[in-house]
């Protein structure tokens, strides 16, 4: 199986891909598609959104071990560690 590689927040940005196409396209990462799809629906998203998803993205690789499967209580843990703890971005 070959590894597709994310596009980085700036291709992204750049990207001029409809919304529908990114969907489901591997190369996108689902949370800029998120927040292009509030964006197209009127809500007040900014660069700075997505610059503070990279953030959070950013820790999260730096923390967390990857793994092939995790169990339900694992994503748990980790969910509370990035939402209770600094981790967060403000």
């Amino acid at each position: 199986m070959t590894e597709t590689t994310q596009l980085s927040l700036e291709e992204h940005i750049l990207d001029r891909t409809q919304i529908r196409d990114k969907i489901s396209n591997p190369r996108f990462n689902v949370g800029y598609v998120a927040l292009d799809i509030l964006k197209e629906a009127g809500f007040d998203i900014r660069e700075t959104s997505y610059r503070k998803l990279e953030a959070i993205i950013i820790r999260a690789q730096e923390t967390i071990t990857p793994q092939e499967t995790y169990t339900k209580t694992e994503a748990l843990a980790w969910f509370r560690l990035m939402r209770y703890s600094r981790m967060a971005i403000t």
